[in-house]
């Protein structure tokens, strides 16, 4: 990354979408989910320090996803917008 704000959105942006799109990483994902969900499932009810370990990982789990996700929109924002920059520029 050059350090310019825009690269950096852009080539994040770029970045998250392949790791989103790599079906290596999404069968990791869904495999650590089922992991934490039958562990889950497994514990005695009294057992309320794993159970608050597994409710953690599960959301650090969907924060990560949810980051990247937002990775990606930040791209998408900022090429629409340069592109409406552009347009407008070209009606000047």
């Amino acid at each position: 990354m050059d350090g310019s704000p825009e690269f950096d959105k852009r080539a994040r942006g770029d970045r998250a979408k392949n790791l989103l799109d790599d079906p290596v990483l999404q069968d990791a994902l869904a495999e650590i989910r089922s992991n934490i969900h039958a562990q889950w499932e497994a514990l005695s009810v009294d057992d309320s320090d794993t159970l608050y370990r597994l409710k953690v990982a599960i959301h650090t789990l969907n924060s990560i996803e949810r980051q990247l996700e937002n990775y990606v929109e930040e791209r998408d924002v900022d090429i629409l917008q340069e592109d409406i920059e552009k347009k407008y520029k070209d009606r000047t």
